[in-house]
């Protein structure tokens, strides 16, 4: 019994050391296919270059908060969420205390007014004293110039003293007259000034409120009666991204460069283009040190507040030279497609062990081999 299970203890060790054996031999054979395999493939990765992390933000907006100032809110003039065009009107205000002053000032001017008409009444009345003051004087001095010196001195002596008290009662008429013309100016000249007073201030009974740009409105009810809450919030369409670069990368940024914008929660690309840099430095979020603002625009719209990656626009990509035959003066490079190898001619420029090969051709996640040759066999 016991010999026997010293046969069945060799024969397990035997299995177990020749599984180890196998196992080893195994493990070469695939670490050499590996890198077999790996010597004769390549797969084109994405070029590495600066890369920031960014938000979308808001390019512009106008936050219109109440202001009592100019009075209480008569109309708005569009809907919560509305898109607005600049100069269209958004909100007009009416001032109470303005129209109260109005109306006060129609009070003065009707007041005014009848003054004005109780002078022109007065002046046609003495204008008529005058005109029949003078008449008399005029038919006296007639009935004089036919009165006899030696026979009427008595009737002329008369005659005489009425015609001097009609001429002074004449004179106290014209200056009668002379007052009531003034008092009439002056009461008109008041009117020009009340009706001056009056239209300055209807210019400021009404006080509209306009978009500065284009864009959609938000409205906040909160904002009626507080505040320190703006109203309506007119936000623009136009997407703008921030990112933030540090001392050293700020300096590889020129405006007008393009960068590939991806936004990480969804993983979309998009192609952007920086359209300024800040000359002055910001503290980084976590307050440990300062960046360099800078904004790209992105070719289409990023949700604001979506975190992005914003890297640089690299137009080549990078091809061990290996990879790349020259036939004929063409650089070509063999892209293994699903039912073999097709051939490609490419544009590109040699750089130390690698070519930087233009993108119209060839992409990242493209599979590469060094059997370029035309005869290659599909697999």
């Amino acid at each position: 019994m016991k010999r026997k299970n010293i046969v069945i203890m060799a024969s397990i060790f035997i299995v177990l050391f020749v599984g180890v054996i196998i196992f080893a031999i195994n493990q070469k054979n695939s670490r050499k296919a590996a890198l077999s395999e790996g010597d004769n493939y390549y797969e084109v990765v994405e070029s590495s270059g600066l890369s920031f992390k960014g938000m979308s933000v808001i390019k512009e907006e106008q936050k219109i908060f109440i202001d009592s100032i100019l009075g209480s809110v008569e109309k708005v003039n569009i809907t919560d969420k509305a898109e607005v065009k600049k100069g269209d009107l958004i909100l007009t205000y009416f001032n109470d205390s303005v129209q109260e002053q109005i109306d006060n000032l129609k009070l003065q001017y009707a007041s005014t007014k009848d003054k004005v008409n109780r002078a022109n009444g007065d002046m046609e009345k003495t204008k008529l004293a005058i005109n029949k003051k003078e008449n008399s004087i005029a038919e006296k001095n007639t009935k004089l110039s036919n009165l006899n010196d030696m026979e009427n001195m008595d009737e002329k002596a008369t005659v005489q003293q009425e015609i001097a008290i009609e001429e002074q009662e004449l004179q106290m008429l014209k200056s009668e007259l002379q007052n009531y013309e003034v008092t009439s100016v002056t009461f008109k000249d008041t009117l020009k000034e009340l009706d001056g007073q009056v239209d300055g201030l209807k210019k400021k009974l009404r006080k509209d409120v306009t978009a500065e740009l284009d864009g959609i409105a938000y409205i906040k009810t909160e904002g009626l009666t507080n505040p320190g809450v703006e109203y309506i919030n007119i936000v623009s369409k136009e997407p703008l991204v921030k990112g933030m670069a540090s001392e050293y990368d700020v300096l590889k940024l020129k405006v007008g460069q393009e960068v590939l914008v991806k936004v990480v929660s969804t993983g979309q690309t998009l192609k952007g283009t920086v359209t300024a840099i800040d000359d002055l430095p910001s503290t980084t979020p976590n307050g440990t040190g300062v960046a360099y603002n800078f904004y790209v625009k992105p070719e289409g719209p990023i949700r604001i507040g979506f975190s992005v990656e914003i890297k640089e626009n690299i137009d080549t990509l990078e091809v061990p030279k290996d990879f790349v035959s020259i036939e004929n003066g063409s650089l070509m490079v063999a892209k293994v497609i699903d039912d073999g190898v097709e051939k490609i001619e490419v544009n590109g420029v040699l750089e130390e062990d690698y070519y930087l090969i233009s993108r119209d051709k060839i992409a990242p996640g493209d599979k590469l081999t060094k059997e370029a040759s035309a005869g290659l066999e599909k697999e």
